[in-house]
């Protein structure tokens, strides 16, 4: 097998496992993570991409064990101002040190955010977006089964589809300048929307979340069960679990159980049909997968 394509069918499988469990603490999972030093005021943010499992940092973007292609990494002021931080280098250089280790050198996305004298009060956000991808699985005119990382109307000799979906990530944090002020919303497919003051909270308090699919209140019912997870590097995550709810009429709650960095998550899939609300993916893909995330920290 080439590397070339080694690389990709370790995307793919990654990419399917993290679908299969997307919502659990078992899947790869993209979110921000920001750390606040005040000690010389005004201050600074430190932000960091995180991708994988372990909080609050894990692992490259780009990773055999499974990849993200990022699109934008954002700083958004109170104001909607976007400020682009830059993507992080998506290709890791490596050095083989065996026996004793390989040691892997890359870009996680650490910026350092300075906070002015004069900067505007209210909430910021860092924001990653992802690029949209694809998989398609498919039987040819031939009767061989094959996988494509591309759109249906991209794939020429399509006798059967067996399956084809598109999947898209996006993550944002917050950090706020003199008191906390409603964040205005990314615009995302979907959306996870802070209801609480979250610089204020503590072990034993309720955060509550409003989420929106394509600007519409997600919602629990017969046809549809959705859940938004909760996990933390102090809680779940480092046994393997997580807190779940399931979200009605468009809201979500928590009682937080303890300190530390936090992440809530939510995983929606639909399925596409020609004349549904999600139509204009028809001729792409046959589903869609898509995820969104808010982290935010807890303090004693």
């Amino acid at each position: 097998m080439t590397p070339a394509k080694k690389i990709m069918t370790n995307t793919v499988f990654g990419l399917l496992a993290t679908l299969l469990f997307a919502g659990t603490v078992h899947a790869h999972g993209l979110w921000v993570s920001l750390y606040e030093s005040r000690t010389h005021a005004p201050g600074h943010i430190v932000s960091a991409v995180g991708w994988g499992h372990t909080l609050p940092m894990d692992d490259f973007t780009s990773s055999p064990n499974g990849s993200v292609s990022l699109k934008e990494y954002l700083l958004v002021g109170p104001d909607g101002k976007r400020i682009d931080l830059g993507l992080p280098n998506p290709k890791p250089s490596s050095a083989d040190h065996a026996p004793l280790a390989e040691v892997v050198t890359g870009d996680m996305g650490i910026r350092k955010i300075n906070i002015l004298k004069d900067s505007p009060e209210g909430t910021y956000q860092v924001a990653i977006i992802g690029n949209p991808g694809y998989f398609t699985r498919y039987i040819d005119s031939k009767g061989k089964m094959k996988m494509a990382p591309r759109p249906l109307d991209q794939i020429k000799d399509v006798k059967n589809v067996i399956e084809s979906f598109r999947y898209s990530m996006s993550a944002k944090s917050y950090y706020t300048v003199g008191k906390w002020t409603e964040p205005a919303p990314l615009g995302t497919e979907l959306e996870i929307m802070p209801m609480t003051d979250l610089s204020q909270v503590k072990p034993g308090d309720t955060v509550e979340f409003q989420i929106n699919f394509m600007g519409r209140p997600v919602s629990t019912d017969s046809n549809s069960i959705n859940m938004v997870t909760l996990v933390s590097d102090t809680f779940g995550n480092p046994n393997g679990y997580s807190l779940s709810a399931y979200v009605k009429q468009g809201k979500v709650s928590f009682i937080i159980p303890t300190a530390g960095h936090w992440v809530a998550n939510i995983m929606l899939p639909h399925t596409v049909t020609p004349d549904g609300p999600l139509k204009k993916y028809a001729k792409q893909c046959k589903r869609l997968f898509i995820t969104n995330s808010v982290s935010f920290t807890v303090n004693p």
